[in-house]
């Protein structure tokens, strides 16, 4: 098993190295999983796409949704993925949900979007609906499967205007470092409330201003010029 120093690094080029056998595939930061499966996938759909019929790309999808929902039965939950034991669970939520954009954008390329305030209530809707325990895997699965997918297509051809429009390219430019950055910055915020007795309130305000301003200056600095420095690098006279 890697040293925790190895585990740093690694962490920084998205690759996963657990300290134990049974421990999270990112111990210093355990969301970057999701991260690192969905660089994966895009990698091997990269190199693989000009034979991926939508016959194939359905079944890969299909391949996905049974290893997700197999890993989140045995467990009991939906929450796979993190740990080394449910990586292959983890790693189906990915394929699954990438396959099943790249089928929406195939097939329904004309699907009609719903409004934007009934868009983001049933977003709202679906994050708070009052569940009882032994239900929450079911629904999970059930809105992996459908509302997720469903929603997220209808969102993608939202076309917002005006003050919209520049809010939503600005979480949109924040979106990946706001994610990459929260766990450790929430850890030391909570270390900071517990060990100087400041008040809880005080340190989530700051702490949300933290990630905000840091996201927007990670995603101005670095995000965006890496984007546009391998986008001229890769690009090609011939369209994609």
């Amino acid at each position: 098993m890697p040293s925790p120093i190895l585990a740093a690094v690694s962490s920084l080029l998205f690759l996963p190295a657990p300290v134990d056998a049974h421990g999270d595939l990112f111990s210093l930061n355990v969301p970057l999983w999701t991260l690192s499966f969905e660089l994966l996938v895009n990698l091997v759909y990269a190199l693989t796409f000009r034979w991926l019929t939508t016959r194939v790309l359905g079944t890969v999808a299909m391949l996905g949704a049974v290893a997700m929902i197999a890993v989140s039965v045995a467990h009991g939950t939906f929450d796979v993925g993190a740990e080394v034991g449910m990586a292959v669970g983890g790693l189906g939520r990915s394929i699954w949900g990438f396959s099943a954009g790249i089928l929406i954008c195939r097939l329904a390329p004309r699907l009609s979007a719903a409004p934007l305030g009934l868009t983001l209530l049933l977003v709202v809707a679906a994050l708070c609906v009052p569940l009882p325990p032994n239900l929450r895997l079911l629904y999970d699965i059930a809105f992996a499967l459908t509302g997720a997918p469903l929603l997220g297509g209808s969102a993608a051809r939202l076309e917002p205007q005006g003050v919209m429009l520049r809010f939503a390219k600005f979480l949109g430019a924040i979106s990946f470092p706001l994610y990459a950055i929260h766990q450790p910055v929430l850890l030391a915020a909570i270390a900071v409330s517990y060990f100087t007795d400041t008040s809880e309130l005080l340190v989530g305000a700051f702490t949300i201003v933290l990630l905000l301003v840091a996201s927007y200056v990670l995603a101005d600095r670095y995000d965006r010029p890496a984007r546009e420095h391998l986008s001229k690098l890769f690009r090609r006279d011939s369209p994609a």
